[in-house]
């Protein structure tokens, strides 16, 4: 502090940008003109760990390998559709990340294994580093997949497009065509 109201605060340092003791509104206005920091999906991991596996203290043997029912990898289940002919569809590894303002919204799906469709929705809203849910329900019926998105906790004070890239899992075999925010994209799942 420097006797005026404010937090002393030094933003990275870029050519020509202002380096001084920035007040809130300050702050704001340099995200603003700048950009706010894109959002860093959370991998679950400890961020502590350096990856460092020189511990060999652990000797016991873990060399069973009669189980082979993992199938998380492929995307392989049970696809969960009632009755109605409508499937829940898992959605994982959702993560959000700036586009240009200007670019059109495009919709993306590929099948990279069974049961699991890859999407890319891009510039399908506009705001700057909220925290997106996606849920998605497949209708065996018309043969679509709809995700739906949550979009919530927009605290930053900046104005850029988004895009969401998710994989959803445990889909039904078959040709589909995802519908979101008007694009469409057709996928075909083995």
């Amino acid at each position: 502090m420097n006797g005026r109201r404010g937090v002393n605060l030094t933003p990275p340092t870029l050519a020509g940008q202002y380096t001084g003791n920035m007040t809130p509104t300050r702050l704001l206005l340099f995200f603003a003109l700048v950009g706010c920091p894109a959002p860093v999906p959370d991998t679950g991991g400890d961020p502590r760990d350096t990856g460092d596996t020189s511990d060999t203290s652990d000797t016991s043997d873990t060399s069973d390998t009669s189980d082979t029912s993992d199938t998380s990898d492929t995307g392989a289940c049970e696809p969960d559709c009632g009755e109605d002919g409508f499937c829940e569809l898992p959605a994982s590894a959702i993560v959000l990340s700036n586009a240009d303002p200007n670019d059109p919204h495009t919709l993306s799906a590929t099948s990279p294994v069974p049961g699991v469709v890859e999407v890319v929705d891009h510039h399908f809203a506009d705001g700057c580093c909220p925290t997106v849910t996606v849920t998605a329900v497949a209708s065996q019926r018309t043969s679509a997949i709809e995700p739906t998105y949550s979009v919530t906790g927009d605290l930053c004070d900046c104005y850029t497009g988004l895009t969401v890239s998710y994989t959803l899992s445990c889909v039904p075999a078959g040709t589909w065509e995802l519908r979101q925010g008007g694009e469409t994209a057709r996928v075909v799942v083995e």
